[in-house]
């Protein structure tokens, strides 16, 4: 299920564009491209390192996907905003039919059930299934993420929203030890 596109949002913090195919011809792109954002949206938080690492695994994880699955032409684009205590990814990108319908399945499927007991069936059940699939279940069960995705700015195109409130998350972390 595709939604329109907030009609309100925060102007981004950072916003960066690349190309797809340049993306995709190296794997350690995801995580230097994670690492970046993350480290340019760290610089007013409490405990910098620790907001940083966090929110860099989950742009890590939205990346791999998007690595796997995507039309491999055009660019990607990420935007990073934060909403009240909310840090928003929005990742826009191309996607062909197949792809599409894998997006819209899992945030669908992410929407109507308990994340954590839908990652826990597919770690178990790693033999028969692609595992490149499981990092959006993975941020929605351990991080809390909400996903939806938008129309793109064109046709071709969708947008991947990611909420995450990462304060919560080191609230937790910083409880739990």
């Amino acid at each position: 299920m595709i939604q329109k596109a907030d009609s309100v949002t925060t102007p981004p913090a950072i916003r960066v564009c690349c190309d797809m195919p340049g993306f995709i011809a190296d794997w350690r792109r995801c995580d230097h491209l994670s690492n970046f954002l993350a480290e340019a949206l760290n610089l007013i938080k409490a405990d910098p390192f620790a907001f940083a690492n966090m929110l860099s695994t989950v742009i890590n994880e939205v990346l791999e996907t998007i690595f796997y699955h995507n039309a491999g032409r055009g660019s990607l684009t990420l935007a990073l905003s934060e909403e009240d205590a909310v840090t928003v990814l929005r990742a826009e990108f191309a996607v062909d039919d197949s792809d599409r319908s894998l997006y819209e399945r899992i945030v669908t499927t992410l929407a109507a059930h308990d994340p954590v007991a839908l990652y826990e069936q597919l770690l178990f059940q790693v033999s028969s299934v692609d595992t490149r699939d499981i990092c959006l279940y993975e941020i929605a069960a351990d991080y809390g993420a909400r996903l939806t995705l938008e129309n793109g700015s064109q046709p071709g195109l969708i947008c991947l929203v990611v909420r995450i409130s990462l304060n919560n998350c080191l609230k937790t972390e910083a409880e739990n030890n």
